[in-house]
């Protein structure tokens, strides 16, 4: 088929001009579709990345808890090695506190013993003071044998 000059050349330059587009839009999906496949690609690389960080983050809440952990059982021994220690303490002190109660025990019955001593010496001499008084004594009339 022929055609006149002017509508060959119409029909060419929409020719062309429907190539340019078609070329275009084929740019612009070849473009898109690298872009997503970027994007793609670094969505990936931060789910590896957030992955990652996730698991260190994990591993540093673990050594966290092992420390804290770690803390408590010493915490714990050395609340244990206290109590041991002021249990052995409270028993050394019971103990001097018993002898030194058994000191004074000792020393009270003596001290007892040697005050019962002075008392009773002391209620023989008033009684002998009090028979001397009775004897120096005058009866009275009605216990006079005359």
């Amino acid at each position: 088929m022929s055609f006149d000059p002017y509508t060959q050349e119409y029909l060419n330059n929409r020719n062309h001009q429907n190539n340019q587009n078609n070329n275009q839009r084929n740019n612009n999906q070849n473009n898109n579709q690298n872009q997503q496949n970027r994007n793609s690609r670094q969505s990936q690389s931060q789910n590896q990345q957030n992955q990652q960080n996730q698991q260190d983050q994990q591993q540093n809440q673990d050594k966290q808890q092992d420390q804290k952990d770690d803390k408590q059982d010493q915490h714990n021994q050395d609340q244990q090695q206290n109590q041991d220690q002021q249990q052995n303490q409270d028993q050394q002190d019971d103990k001097q506190d018993q002898q030194k109660q058994e000191q004074q025990r000792d020393a009270t019955d003596e001290e007892v013993e040697a005050m019962m001593k002075k008392a009773e010496e002391r209620n023989d001499e008033h009684e002998r003071e009090k028979r001397a008084r009775m004897k120096k004594m005058p009866l009275p009339p009605n216990e006079r044998d005359w």
